[in-house]
């Protein structure tokens, strides 16, 4: 539980210090330049992530920690490798859908992963599903709490840390739209 409120904390953190610069980047007329890995057909008129050694967007930061760090170390690893301490911090009886959920994770931890290189459309998308899958799984920790009364940290608490990473991708995502991001 540590583990992951210390991981929360730190996405909420990076992503603030580079939020500011990251969509002032954005903005600039320079970034995005054809040439580099992320640009599409009209990169100068609407940019994309630079591959000159500029500073990114802040949703590259927020998808690697938030979906990647999130979904391959501190989601597949306990839920593959340690299913009975990973129920029983959730508060659940072990299951062999464990299994399932942690390959679940460990798929969106290697595409948050991928975000290094790959951005654009890749970003929204990746993006997009893993805060619905976030959202989701806070209803369902909110659920659990409100019906069955699981007070469990990894049923509790995540409802704090999954609500806020799905809704702080959603709103990097949005800015970044506005500022110009995703568009062909």
């Amino acid at each position: 539980m540590v583990a992951r409120l210390c991981a929360v904390a730190f996405i909420a953190f990076a992503s603030l210090l580079v939020a500011g610069h990251g969509i002032a980047v954005a903005a600039d007329d320079s970034y995005g330049q054809s040439g580099d890995s992320y640009s599409t057909p009209d990169a100068a008129e609407h940019p994309a992530a630079p591959d000159d050694g500029s500073t990114p967007p802040p949703e590259d930061d927020a998808l690697v920690f938030g979906v990647g760090v999130i979904g391959l170390p501190l989601g597949f690893v306990p839920h593959v490798f340690f299913p009975d301490k990973a129920a029983e911090l959730i508060g659940w009886a072990p299951s062999p859908f464990q299994l399932e959920v942690g390959f679940h994770d460990g798929a969106w931890g290697i595409l948050g992963f991928l975000c290094i290189w790959i951005g654009g459309l890749f970003w929204l998308a990746t993006g997009l599903g893993w805060s619905f899958f976030m959202l989701g799984a806070t209803y369902g920790h909110i659920r659990e709490t409100v019906i069955r009364g699981d007070y469990a940290p990894y049923n509790f608490f995540t409802i704090f840390s999954d609500g806020f990473i799905g809704i702080w991708i959603l709103v990097l995502l949005y800015l970044y739209w506005r500022q110009g991001g995703f568009r062909k």
